[in-house]
């Protein structure tokens, strides 16, 4: 009995730990949450509605502004107490290396302006395949180099 009372305990000190980060830094504990569901697409959807109803933004991922995983970031909407942003790892059928790539090309050089600016820095630091980059456009993370992603893919060869 003593066992499974202690275990119960563990339980119990588990669940009020988790209710106080989600009462007092909720934008904190639904990123991190996100991030480790970052491979359970479903769960990952089940907690961008909670952000939904706790008025949570949930910002799209992109190139100049996102991490590898979800990262709290200032709303963009007045509606919004808090907001998201979407993590770059969590694009489908992209890896880890391109998206290390991508991070440390913006880190040495900042912001890219272009496209061509975009693709030298990131083949630069390692980047391969041409697929990647028509896989970001297509998740529009491009949006803050060119607001019009059909330029951008006219641009791509």
């Amino acid at each position: 009995i003593v066992s499974h009372n202690s275990h119960a305990a563990c339980y119990a000190m588990v669940a009020y730990q988790t209710a106080y980060l989600k009462a007092n830094y909720p934008a904190e504990y639904l990123a991190a949450l996100m991030a480790a569901y970052i491979e359970k697409t479903e769960k990952v959807v089940n907690t961008i509605e909670e952000c939904e109803r706790l008025r949570i933004q949930i910002l799209p991922p992109d190139v100049n502004a996102s991490d590898g995983d979800f990262t709290v970031s200032e709303p963009t909407d007045p509606k919004y107490v808090g907001a998201i942003r979407f993590g770059l790892l969590a694009i489908k059928n992209i890896g880890r290396a391109p998206i290390d790539a991508i991070l440390a090309a913006r880190e040495k050089g900042g912001a890219f302006t272009g496209l061509d600016d975009f693709c030298n820095r990131v083949f630069a630091e390692g980047l391969t395949s041409k697929s990647v980059v028509e896989m970001l456009l297509k998740a529009g993370t491009c949006r803050s180099i060119h607001p019009n992603i059909r330029a951008l893919w006219e641009t791509l060869e």
